[in-house]
């Protein structure tokens, strides 16, 4: 008898310690730092932010990505190598005041939120997974699944964590670069939607190809001395829109040409469905007329002139 009580509170003695054992090598794994970087952001704890987070590394990344993607979208290409080079010293000169601006903001307004009570009605990403990749005595890389507050949309971010005496920092975002426009589009969308105005986009798409058209026609004509008749026949082509003589159509509105022999010519594009408007431009006009029959949807409608 005695024997047994000896054995299990041996037991019970190596069960504590492998309890106590796990519990400290957790809390000194990458996933438990990880854990805490989340509750910091939730409670909007700066300084505790700062200790899980290198944000001038991670801010740093982003200026980094977002000026090489502007580049390579508007850059010019080789042909403009040298341009290239300089707005990239030039970013690169200023990249330590941009980060240093940008890390301020973000922790004033952290500040700011902690000692709101609603911000913590704020919608946050969910995590659906996480799981260390490769880990060695002062680097590992931590791949964490989110999904997105609005949309829950799966984002995969692969974090880049350094040691730090018993904690684990988060220094890089090693994936930031097939993420980023994803998270921006994600966190801006409401925002977007909640001041913009539905029919803007439409009426700005229908404005576009008017004022492709209607160049390409004032080109026609100068090379031809007359407007063509046929939409195929004009140097643009609206991508995925099947021409039909002199008119296509979208799934919002359909657009018309017209010509005379010896006046100026016409493109109208007719808004379908419920909305009732038109927008017309003649070809020797670069200035978009709309009408709506009184319903006031041109007043609601921003159309420069061009």
């Amino acid at each position: 008898m005695k024997k047994a009580l000896a054995v299990i509170l041996i037991l019970i003695v190596l069960c504590a310690a492998g309890a106590w054992f796990a519990y400290n090598s957790w809390k000194e794994s990458p996933a438990y730092s990880l854990a805490k970087a989340g509750l910091a952001l939730q409670a909007n704890d700066s300084m505790m932010i700062e200790k899980y987070i290198d944000i001038d590394s991670v801010l740093s990344d982003t200026i980094d990505v977002i000026v090489r993607e502007s580049l390579n979208s508007y850059g010019g290409g080789e042909s403009n190598d040298m341009m290239n080079m300089m707005i990239t010293g030039f970013a690169s000169a200023m990249k330590p005041q941009i980060v240093s601006a940008l890390k301020q903001n973000i922790l004033e307004g952290i500040k700011k939120n902690s000692g709101n009570s609603s911000a913590g009605e704020m919608p946050k990403s969910k995590i659906k997974s996480l799981k260390t990749l490769k880990k060695d005595e002062d680097l590992a890389s931590v791949e964490v699944i989110l999904l997105l507050p609005e949309s829950e949309e799966e984002v995969k971010l692969v974090l880049g964590m350094k040691k730090h005496s018993n904690y684990w920092r988060i220094e890089k975002i090693e994936n930031l670069q097939e993420n980023l426009l994803k998270i921006f589009n994600e966190s801006a969308a409401p925002m977007l939607s909640a001041s913009s105005n539905p029919e803007q986009d439409i009426a700005e798409e229908m404005s576009a190809y008017l004022r492709n058209i209607g160049s390409s026609m004032q080109r026609a004509k100068l090379i031809r001395g007359q407007y063509p008749t046929d939409l195929s026949l004009l140097d643009i082509q609206p991508a995925n829109i099947p021409f039909k003589g002199k008119s296509f159509k979208t799934n919002n509105f359909e657009v018309e040409i017209s010509n005379t022999a010896n006046g100026s010519g016409k493109a109208v594009a007719k808004r379908t469905g419920t909305k009732a408007y038109t927008l017309t431009r003649y070809y020797d006009d670069n200035n978009i007329i709309c009408k709506d029959n009184g319903s006031g949807i041109c007043a609601q409608l921003n159309l420069p002139a061009y």
